[in-house]
């Protein structure tokens, strides 16, 4: 493993990557109005679902989400204890729970207030992303055209509405990507900032910005800010501990015992008989972006079914509608694309190690890890645009963007239609007290 990275480190290293791109006022402009467009679908899509899905007895319904769950920790954390589970979202107590206070002191209803702030992630994750596909070198018309495949993605429509740590996840990757392509090695500041950020929602999203200075950056610097951004995260871990009594702290040695354990045991727990590694990765690479047709199934605890959930892991290919046909044929298009550019093109070759990096490391994880794949594409799936995008660079530059209109006018059509259909089902078997 040591020897594939350091291959990959010497492979960056004969031209070394400088952001070319100065955000003007029309790059500001243009995210402002695509980062408003995001906020507009997201407060759509909340709107949705019925209101009880966020009773204790629907948790997992949608997809297996935790929003139930979720929104107990972030209007009362004192109350969930030292949890092992929230121990995975290192800050997001603090992130989140003092904003959902000021709005509820403001007389705000707690989950009108969520409905805002699930908007302004998607408005913040938007323009982060433009910006790190301008960063990367990317024209205008074609940064907005690769930030729109996001937002007509299966992974934006279904998980920035409703309540769950992906969203507020999907912006700390897209920022830590605008660093990546657009952040001079001088901004020590501006990489630990996105560091920080990265660890301070799921854990495991840090494997990006570790990446991201290690090919980006000397190695000694790598390592200091790596260390650096460690030991705030820690600092900021037991502030919040002491703000809210009884959080976890993400570096207790229990705590990350429980969570090894919880991986290695998933699947047994859980096991339905019919996911295997390579549908997990299907679902990591290509409903993340293409959505099939949903379906109600029942989630399996030591091999005994426990509640109905709205599910799409097994859905066949065979259930996408044309739109979503020409989507995912498009879908393919762009990943070849991305796969040659990031391949060919010598001078981005750290910002593609790093992002691939990232995207392998998330698709082994998840081979192994989930019921249901999709309940985790946000925390990766930003960055699967980026790759994406590097097809700009490639041989398939015109094809790329021939797919990448057909992606955001079928898929849009398509994710929606099959959104629509999953909250449909999710809203018919909820439970009510």
């Amino acid at each position: 493993m040591i020897k594939a990275v350091s291959s990959l480190v010497a492979w960056c290293a004969p031209v070394r990557y400088q952001p070319r791109i100065f955000f003007g006022r029309f790059d500001i402009l243009f995210a402002l109005l695509l980062g408003l467009l995001a906020a507009a679908i997201s407060f759509h899509g909340f709107g949705q679902f019925d209101p009880a899905i966020y009773e204790p007895q629907n948790l997992n319904r949608w997809f297996d989400a935790d929003q139930s769950f979720i929104l107990v920790v972030i209007t009362d954390p004192v109350s969930t204890g030292d949890s092992s589970q929230i121990a995975r979202h290192p800050l997001f107590i603090l992130l989140t729970s003092p904003l959902v206070r000021a709005l509820t002191t403001l007389g705000v209803d707690p989950l009108a207030g969520v409905r805002w702030i699930i908007a302004g992630c998607a408005f913040l994750a938007t323009t982060f992303l433009f910006s790190a596909l301008r960063g990367l070198g990317l024209p205008r018309a074609a940064a907005a055209l690769f930030t729109g495949v996001f937002l007509a993605s299966a992974t934006f429509l279904h998980w920035f509405s409703i309540l769950e740590t992906y969203a507020f996840s999907a912006v700390s990757i897209s920022f830590m990507l605008m660093i990546l392509t657009s952040a001079g090695e001088s901004r020590w500041w501006a990489w630990i900032i996105a560091s920080v950020a990265t660890l301070s929602v799921t854990i495991t999203n840090w494997t990006l910005a570790l990446a991201s200075v290690l090919f980006r950056l000397d190695i000694r610097k790598a390592i200091v800010l790596s260390i650096a951004a460690l030991i705030i995260g820690a600092l900021l871990a037991i502030a919040q501990r002491l703000c809210y009594p009884g959080t976890p702290v993400f570096f207790n040695p229990g705590h990350l015992k429980q969570q090894v354990k919880v991986i290695l045991t998933d699947a047994r727990r859980k096991e339905t008989g019919t996911r295997t590694p390579g549908l997990n990765v299907w679902s990591a690479v290509i409903t993340s972006a293409v959505a099939p047709t949903p379906e109600v199934r029942p989630q399996y605890l030591d091999r005994k079914p426990r509640r109905l959930i709205v599910n799409n892991q097994y859905s066949p290919l065979s259930s996408h509608t044309m739109s979503g046909g020409i989507a995912f044929a498009s879908w393919l298009v762009l990943l070849a694309g991305g796969a040659l550019g990031g391949w060919a093109n010598r001078e981005r070759h750290a910002v593609f190690a790093a992002v691939s990096v990232f995207l392998l490391g998330q698709f082994a994880f998840h081979a192994v890890f989930g019921e249901v794949t999709f309940l985790f594409s946000a925390n990766f799936f930003p960055a699967l645009v980026l790759f994406t995008a590097f097809s700009w660079f490639s041989p398939l530059r015109i094809p790329a963007i021939v797919a990448a209109f057909a992606f955001v006018v079928a898929g849009g059509a398509s994710n929606y239609t099959q959104f629509e259909a999953a909250t449909r089902l999710a809203n018919a078997i909820l439970v009510r007290q």
